[in-house]
């Protein structure tokens, strides 16, 4: 086995690994995003429906704007499971942008070092 090939084997490998981990971060981050629109849906449904509203479309819809503006809007609510579901979601989005942000990264310079040695 070449160089090259035991290169792109293991480019290919880290990319499929940071792929794995960026697909669970963000079901997960969709689990907590539904858990709270849920909450809100049974708690507080004047929230939910202003954040699953679509111009003149009713609620019920998905409008992840709306929804990810409220999660990281510093509102005095006084329901602790709220607050906690709230940043539950907030660290989930944050963290699932800073995985694509690593796999994108890592897409980029595996092919650069996929195409450097691939031109030798």
């Amino acid at each position: 086995m070449d160089i090259t090939t035991k290169i792109g084997l293991s480019v290919f490998g880290w990319l499929a690994f940071c792929g794995f981990f960026l697909i669970v971060s963000w079901l997960v981050t969709f689990f907590h995003l539904f858990r709270l629109l849920r909450y809100l849906k049974k708690n507080e449904y004047q929230k939910w429906k202003e954040i699953t509203s679509i111009g003149n479309m009713g609620p019920g819809l998905s409008n992840p704007y709306r929804a990810w503006s409220y999660i990281f809007q510093n509102t005095n609510e006084d329901d602790l499971s709220l607050i906690k579901l709230k940043e539950f979601a907030k660290n989930n989005l944050k963290r699932s942008f800073i995985l694509l942000g690593i796999f994108s990264l890592s897409f980029i310079i595996g092919g650069v070092i996929l195409f450097t040695f691939l031109g030798n």
